[in-house]
């Protein structure tokens, strides 16, 4: 069962792709914080790690930083593999833009355990 609601996540996350690109591009020049809870935590980590990119993306193209988002979850299954994990530390700046609260007796977060 833990697979499917980690699925639907992405299911939604590409539904909704479009729409997210058009606010990632809105919000893009100035910080701001992306949370979520339980499922929408899913997608706040997707669409974070997508506006990660994004930002890795234009540094190349000029030397000005931009500034970072903070990505919070509650009660919100981890996403992603080994590969992502990869994609991940290659990047070590994007470590700190994630944090991931759970209560220990929270019936959803331990059902993913």
């Amino acid at each position: 069962m833990a697979p499917s609601f980690c699925s639907e996540g992405l299911e939604l996350f590409e539904n909704l792709f479009v729409e997210l690109s058009e606010i990632r591009n809105q919000l893009k020049d100035g910080p701001f914080v992306i949370t979520g809870q339980g499922l929408g935590g899913n997608l706040a980590i997707l669409f974070t790690l997508l506006h990660l990119h994004a930002i890795d993306v234009e540094e190349t193209k000029d030397s000005e930083t931009s500034k970072r988002p903070l990505c919070l979850t509650f009660s919100s299954p981890l996403v992603g593999d080994e590969a992502l994990q990869c994609a991940i530390s290659e990047h070590p700046q994007w470590k700190l833009s994630f944090l991931n609260m759970v209560v220990k007796t929270d019936p959803v977060a331990s059902f993913f355990k």
